[in-house]
């Protein structure tokens, strides 16, 4: 067999032009290998709020996907071990933005998906585990102090505030009580990103709560009378901030 074509230098240049365009169109070798690296940085403070004494923590998050695939976020969970060593676990369901206005825009969380080099930044609220019996006796409570207070604006009219009867007042403080488990001392947290069952990035810090920050939010059923943090926004804000403290726990 003839190969007197190695010797020509057309067939060579033809050869190492064809290989350079077929390599500029072919993707970076690194970009062959599936790369999943997830940042994750959390705000320095947490904030706790109450529904009926159900306790949410919110946290500023911000992920930024520095791999080179695409990333699916299906869960970000907030896992707890309060002062008494009891371990809950709480998810994500909601983010709150700021549109310059004074009110919030809330709404739920689905699925995450971040490009390579691309960024997601939200305020994120991390609620127990749904117990559909719970929220049947929240919102049966609501209903009756709403429906009361209705009635008795549509006779009284202006703008005064209406006290709810007594016996629902009582009803709406009773659940509270029965919600609230927020407890004075130190918490070790745990925020975690999951795709599906994979763990891609999870941060451990610490927050300590304190007697005052129990006392403010539950001074939320003072307002219960009036409907307010029922139906409508608290008369005071309830919300409190604690301090996070970023910490290696042991697995």
């Amino acid at each position: 067999m003839k190969l007197g074509f190695l010797k020509s230098s057309n067939f060579w240049s033809v050869s190492i032009a064809a290989l350079a365009l077929l390599f500029s169109l072919t993707p970076p070798l690194s970009e062959w290998i599936p790369d999943k690296d997830l940042s994750m940085l959390h705000s320095n403070r947490t904030a706790i709020g109450n529904y009926f004494g159900i306790v949410s923590y919110g946290l500023q998050i911000d992920l930024k996907n520095e791999g080179n695939k695409p990333l699916s976020i299906t869960k970000l969970v907030l896992e707890l071990t309060d002062p008494d060593s009891t371990k809950s676990s709480l998810i994500a369901e909601t983010i709150t933005q700021f549109s310059g206005g004074p009110n919030a825009i809330v709404t739920p969380i689905t699925r995450i998906v971040i490009k390579p080099d691309e960024q997601w930044s939200n305020l994120v609220y991390f609620y127990p585990k749904h117990d559909p019996e719970m929220e049947y006796k929240i919102n049966q409570v609501r209903f009756k102090i709403v429906e009361d207070l209705g009635d008795q604006q549509a006779v009284i009219g202006g703008q005064r505030l209406i006290r709810a009867p007594r016996h629902l007042v009582k009803e709406a403080k009773d659940l509270f009580d029965q919600n609230f488990d927020l407890k004075k001392g130190k918490y070790s947290v745990k925020l975690i990103a999951y795709s599906e069952k994979e763990i891609l990035r999870a941060n451990s810090f610490q927050f300590e709560v304190h007697d005052f920050q129990i006392q403010a939010n539950q001074s939320q059923k003072n307002d219960y009378k009036y409907g307010m943090g029922i139906y409508g926004p608290a008369q005071n804000i309830k919300m409190t901030w604690l301090k996070n403290n970023s910490i290696k726990i042991k697995e």
